[in-house]
């Protein structure tokens, strides 16, 4: 059970960072790694799901990304994914 909630919440966080970047144009993986010094290949594990950010990390993309506040992304956003579907 604790699995699922922390694979769920790793998904979650990788689909927001992926959106989150697609908010900023479509901002390629490779300029979020040179903002925030985190490694491609880290941030292609985050967005994949299979890693999490540490909240330093995090900060660090969601400053990045324009976002005031690095809980966002572990929030779902039914907005986003009723765009997202229709897209």
């Amino acid at each position: 059970m604790e699995a699922a909630r922390i694979l769920d919440r790793r998904q979650t966080v990788g689909r927001n960072i992926r959106r989150a970047r697609a908010l900023r144009g479509s901002m390629p993986q490779r300029q979020l790694t040179e903002l925030t010094g985190i490694s491609q290949p880290h941030l292609s594990e985050y967005e994949n799901g299979k890693r999490e950010p540490s909240w330093d990390q995090m900060t660090r993309i969601a400053r990045a990304l324009g976002i005031d506040d690095p809980g966002w992304f572990y929030c779902r956003h039914p907005d986003l994914e009723l765009a997202e579907s229709d897209a």
